[in-house]
């Protein structure tokens, strides 16, 4: 059933995954899955892997929407499901018996999420599958994403995979597909899906009510990759102005503004919500990724503000350097994360060690 506790999984002010209809620049992916129940021989596990906040998730709960309404018993020439239909009211309200999420669990007492997804969620699994059938006997489970699991919850994992009941659907979500196990991989189908273009990012705004210019899209797509979930971050945190701040913090490396570093952190640390403290690390990995392709001759298109701070890096740190500080934005960011720690002494402390490197 719903709770009100924090998803780890929804973006801010915008509708879940389960609860989203429209799937945009998926189309091929989602005709392989058709092909697929056409073929009479359903694969019982897929791997939907990509870049985080293209629809991964939106296509998990599209598929499992599907066979949960449908079972195989009708093929049509799209997977989706109306809104009014009754698989997917219960699977918006958390109470379909025939669907089972997992993803890290919150933790009230601490105010956070579990660092991993554990083996006693994925051993849920167990008690699922060995329910009564419902629904054409169709039963759904839906990780997100499979590279929480730890090494215990990744065997919990195997052995099911191993021993598949029948009328059985595992979607494993996954980011990094070439973490999980190689023999997790093996069986399942692997359904990778592409970054969003332009025109995908455009009407997934404008169906959430935004207005962006087409400047600022073209922007947004650059800053996001071609991700919908990061885009609509972007726009509900300043995202582009934020972006160039984080920037011009980068401007006169090695030589760090330390008052300016105060002044911003101090600013994320004031804005309601956690969305900028994390964006802001997603700024610096990406700034220290740019700089490190300029660095090795990869032309990119970008401005000119851009490609002085990135030249400014360079010379600075050299791509050992760089990967050095990438590396150790990931630590502190995690860090902070796991550990509750302050955010505005986080930025700083990143900083600090970036100016004397």
């Amino acid at each position: 059933m719903a709770t009100d506790s924090p998803e780890i999984d929804r973006v801010q002010g915008c509708a879940h995954p389960r609860e989203t209809y429209s799937l945009y620049g998926h189309d091929e992916a989602e005709q392989q899955i058709i092909s697929s129940l056409k073929s009479g021989r359903l694969p019982h596990a897929w791997l939907i892997s990509g870049s985080p906040g293209i629809g991964k998730a939106t296509l998990a709960y599209r598929f499992a929407r599907y066979v949960l309404e449908h079972g195989s018993r009708e093929i049509r020439s799209s997977l989706f499901v109306a809104p009014d239909e009754r698989s997917s009211r219960f699977i918006e309200s958390e109470s379909h018996p025939g669907l089972l999420a997992l993803r890290r669990v919150w933790e009230p007492g601490k105010k956070r999420f579990q660092t991993v997804l554990s083996v006693q969620e994925v051993r849920k699994l167990s008690d699922f599958f060995g329910l009564s059938s419902t629904d054409d006997g169709w039963r759904v489970c839906i990780i997100d994403s499979a590279d929480d699991m730890n090494r215990a919850a990744c065997n919990a994992l195997l052995k099911r995979l191993e021993e598949p009941p029948p009328r059985s659907l595992l979607l494993l979500v996954s980011h990094r597909p070439g973490s999980l196990l190689a023999t997790i991989r093996s069986r399942c189908r692997h359904l990778p899906l592409k970054s969003l273009s332009q025109d995908a990012l455009a009407a997934i705004i404008a169906e959430a009510g935004m207005d962006v210019s087409a400047s600022d899209l073209e922007t947004l797509s650059q800053i996001a990759g071609g991700s919908a979930g990061r885009v609509l971050q972007l726009l509900q945190n300043d995202g582009i102005a934020n972006f160039g701040r984080v920037l011009s913090l980068f401007s006169r490396a090695p030589n760090i503004d330390t008052s300016a570093v105060t002044a911003f952190a101090e600013h994320v640390s004031k804005t309601q919500g956690e969305d900028l403290f994390d964006l802001t690390f997603d700024f610096i990995a990406l700034i220290l990724e740019r700089a490190a392709s300029l660095g090795a001759g990869e032309a990119q298109p970008l401005s000119t503000d851009e490609k002085a701070v990135y030249s400014t890096l360079d010379r600075a740190y050299g791509p050992q350097g760089l990967s050095a500080a990438w590396s150790e934005a990931q630590r502190l960011h995690t860090a902070c994360r796991a550990l509750n720690l302050d955010q505005k002494q986080t930025i700083a402390e990143f900083y600090r060690r970036l100016g004397t490197a």
